[in-house]
């Protein structure tokens, strides 16, 4: 059974100064990012705005409930979330198209190449035109998506930047600590569950899922720690520590989910496209394949995390308070 942290025992206290400090980044982080968004809606601009609006909300989660239903404050994180979900869906395609183009094949390779080739990348004018035809689709469910975060952006740009309540958050760090572990538990007893359960089968795509935002959400929660929490180790903190591995973890997890998106996403067209799908069989095939690798390297990775027995990640996150 999953155990439950106690508050008393968090071994990394989180002071009203500094959470408050980085609390105001956070904030004034969207609110930067947000006009080179507007500028200029590329691949960058997505990540680091989408990146900044994850901070934010670890900020408004951990906030006491006085604070964090000022309607002010409110209005902001929900439009930012608006904006957050379509950026993803536009990341989605941008990542899709990206590892479908592996797999169409190279107009510059010699014949002898081409056919060295054959098994990895589809010489047949039907795939060619399939791979095609979804590279198109993408790009109309892109510039869409796009055109829709755009408006929710210029909306949130309207909306007064909000600001916190010292007073309040200073008068209120016993509950900040009581509702920063809560929130923190309950995300390292979700990792601690799924972690073994992601690793017995490539096949858990749900809970590798939610192994994959948990650790992101974890290490945004940690960032809000004082730097030098909890002493030094071998030249970092336990905190930062655990962030690395968290992110080191995070991207590995985040590399397989892309391509269960890519792989939802054919499958979804392949289902309205049905003539097209004998062209694109091995297409699919090679993704699951290279899939499987991915998987394969992130269980050989936890694996040989877990042979340390004193240092660890799993043993990190169940020791997190």
């Amino acid at each position: 059974m999953t155990k439950s942290y106690p508050i008393n025992s968090f071994l990394y206290p989180i002071d009203s100064k500094t959470f408050l400090n980085k609390s105001e980044k956070n904030i004034q982080r969207v609110n930067n990012k947000l006009d080179d968004y507007l500028k200029d809606p590329n691949e960058e601009q997505i990540h680091d705005i989408r990146t900044s609006i994850r901070r934010l909300r670890a900020t408004y989660q951990e906030l006491p409930k006085a604070i964090r239903n000022k309607n002010e404050l409110e209005e902001f994180v929900a439009k930012s979330k608006e904006l957050f979900s379509l950026n993803s869906k536009v990341r989605d395609c941008d990542i899709i198209a990206e590892i479908v183009s592996k797999y169409t094949e190279s107009t510059n390779s010699s014949k002898r190449e081409q056919q060295q080739q054959q098994r990895r990348l589809h010489s047949s004018q039907a795939a060619s035109q399939a791979l095609a035809n979804i590279s198109k689709s993408l790009q109309t469910l892109r510039k869409r998506k796009l055109t829709e975060a755009k408006s929710i952006a210029v909306t949130l740009r309207k909306l007064a930047i909000p600001t916190l309540n010292t007073d309040k958050i200073n008068k209120s760090e016993k509950k900040l600590n009581k509702r920063f572990n809560s929130v923190v538990g309950k995300f390292a007893n979700s990792i601690e569950k799924n972690y073994p359960v992601v690793l017995s089968s490539s096949r858990r795509s749900a809970e590798l899922h939610e192994m994959r935002k948990d650790c992101k959400k974890l290490r945004y929660l940690l960032e809000l720690l004082p730097s030098g929490t909890n002493g030094k180790d071998q030249g970092k903190n336990k905190v930062s520590q655990l962030i690395e591995e968290l992110e080191n973890v995070q991207d590995m997890l985040g590399t397989i989910h892309d391509y269960d998106t890519t792989i939802a996403y054919t499958r979804k067209y392949l289902e309205n496209h049905p003539k097209e799908r004998a062209s694109l069989d091995n297409t699919v095939k090679y993704l699951y394949k290279d899939r499987q690798k991915k998987f394969e390297q992130f269980a050989d990775f936890c694996k040989a995390d877990l042979s340390n027995s004193e240092n660890n990640l799993f043993l990190n996150v169940m020791n997190i308070n």
